[in-house]
């Protein structure tokens, strides 16, 4: 088809008008950036912050152990450095500390003499540790996108998505703090938004409005040899929302899920250091983490414990570190298309299993979990992937009574749009269309397309016959995963959906049509 049909089905596949097309694929100023004010309690905490620094207080940034709370934690940390005023930071750690500011973390805080507290990625429910503070004589600001309960803590400033001009967004904590480091430093900082846009990405918010132009903004104007820890996070792959997701953001996470120590605050050191040779030396250690959590985590999947295959849901035990159970319960639901928890002793408590939960649309985890709560001791999440604590003598109540509920709400199978295509258009020009409504990511996908009718036959394979690797042209491929020669021994043609993406490879670029699935065959 040509360039102007090719367009016109992507603008009826994503269900919008040639005006609300270029408004998406406008060119990006910073005048198209959201304005930090537009946050209720933005004044209050810069008056806080701006008091304390002329006193010379003490002041401790407490983030959380994900890629979000180490981005947001880096950008408050760095905003500071900008205006060389020193202030200490803690990343707790997942083994050691649990998520968020608890009671214990909030007595060594005061025992420091601190003065005041900023908490990043968490704070907005954590009432009694500061409480804690504040009766202390400390000064809290909390900056979170977490949901906020009925009863929000009592502090000088909350900055909060949720208190907002724009309430119904739906973004990650790093944007929040990138927005409070754009207020106290008077100027958007390059490289602080680049760290917030990390965040967006690896936190999985969805790709609209704020979100979306904060990368579209961000990546039109990255410029490697720049940063360096970027560059090396990078890999040298374009700075995009791919390699972010695929590259970037699981290393950040890997030393959350490994480190059992407090060496998880090294990641801030890198992502706020200017010395080239510290960068160096804290990259080999994040990839040495990442190879480390590869590795374990292979160990766990090939480990567990045999589970019903046909059970309405999925409940499994894992021997690994409690940070990698969600890897595996991503594994079993990509695999078997139903809802997952898997569960691993506490280190501390082998009375207690702590457990990660997955899911797929139609079947809520945080409601579920509502459907177990006199076998849970601590719960919470979101609709499709949550935690829980149980103690190991309620295993069998537990999955007896996930599994009913399970039975009761089972996943639905969304109808997928798709935009049939031929081999021919499958060209470097419908990519580039494809492109300008970039970035793809949640509530964004990129467009799934249809191919009907190849021929089998005409399919070349990897050199053991397990994938699809077919030439188009000379720089086109349709390339199937996992999808081998005696899966279409039967079958002389098929219909296929998938995706299209530039792979890079030793300076060269191939198309690819990466296909995601094999449709049924509907003849008689």
């Amino acid at each position: 088809m040509d360039e102007q049909n090719f367009l016109n089905q992507l603008l009826e596949y994503y269900d919008i008008s040639l005006e609300e097309y270029e408004f998406l694929t406008r060119d990006i100023s910073i005048a198209d950036l959201p304005n930090p004010q537009d946050f209720d309690g933005m004044k209050e905490a810069l008056k806080v912050v701006l008091e304390a620094m002329k006193k010379k207080d003490k002041i401790i940034v407490y983030g959380d152990y994900d890629a979000d709370g180490v981005m947001s934690t880096s950008i408050i940390v760095k905003a500071f450095m900008h205006l060389d005023y020193k202030v200490n930071y803690y990343i707790p750690s997942r083994y050691l500390d649990g998520y968020g500011i608890n009671l214990q973390k909030a007595k060594e805080i005061v025992a420091k003499g601190y003065n005041l507290l900023i908490t990043v990625d968490n704070g907005i429910s954590a009432l009694e540790a500061l409480e804690y503070c504040r009766a202390h004589g400390m000064k809290i600001i909390v900056i979170d996108h977490h949901e906020k309960g009925e009863t929000l803590p009592t502090v000088e400033a909350i900055i909060h998505p949720q208190f907002s001009k724009f309430p119904s967004l739906k973004t990650s904590a790093g944007f929040v703090s990138f927005m409070f480091a754009t207020a106290l430093l008077g100027r958007y900082d390059k490289y602080l938004m680049t760290l917030g846009a990390i965040s967006i990405v690896t936190d999985m918010m969805p790709l609209k409005g704020y979100n979306r132009d904060i990368l579209r903004y961000t990546f039109k104007n990255f410029q490697f040899g720049e940063f360096k820890n970027l560059d090396l996070m990078s890999e040298g792959n374009d700075f995009d929302e791919t390699t972010i997701g695929m590259k970037i953001g699981p290393k950040i996470n890997a030393v959350g899920r490994v480190i059992k120590n407090t060496n998880i605050n090294r990641l801030v050191t890198y992502f706020t250091s200017n010395d080239q040779e510290v960068i160096s030396e804290l990259y080999t250690w994040i990839e040495s983490v990442n190879e480390e959590r590869k590795a374990k985590s292979k160990i766990a999947i090939d480990g567990l414990e045999a589970f019903d295959e046909s059970d309405d849901a999925i409940i499994a035990l894992v021997d690994c570190d409690e940070g990698l159970i969600g890897i595996v319960a991503n594994k079993i639901l990509n695999e078997y298309h139903k809802p997952v928890v898997v569960f691993t002793k506490d280190m501390t408590n082998p009375g207690i299993l702590k457990g990660s939960c997955r899911s797929l649309e139609g079947f809520n985890i945080v409601k579920a979990f509502e459907g177990v709560e006199q076998f849970t001791i601590t719960s919470g999440g979101h609709e499709l992937a949550g935690g829980l604590t149980i103690a190991q003598k309620d295993l069998e109540g537990f999955s007896a009574r996930f599994k009913e509920i399970a039975k009761k709400h089972p996943p639905y199978v969304i109808s997928r749009e798709t935009i049939l295509l031929k081999l021919i258009d499958v060209n470097f020009v419908n990519y580039e269309i494809v492109q300008t409504l970039a970035p793809f990511g949640e509530e964004w996908k990129s467009p799934l397309f249809l191919l009907e009718r190849l021929k089998t036959s005409s399919f070349t394979f990897s050199k053991t016959g397990e994938h699809i690797m077919t030439s188009l042209s000379f720089n086109t491929k349709l390339v199937g995963f996992n999808i081998s020669k005696t899966m279409l021994i039967d079958r002389p043609y098929v219909d296929l959906t998938g995706r299209m993406n530039l792979h890079s490879y030793k300076g060269s670029q191939t198309l690819q049509f990466k296909v995601e699935e094999i449709l049924p065959n509907i003849e008689v």
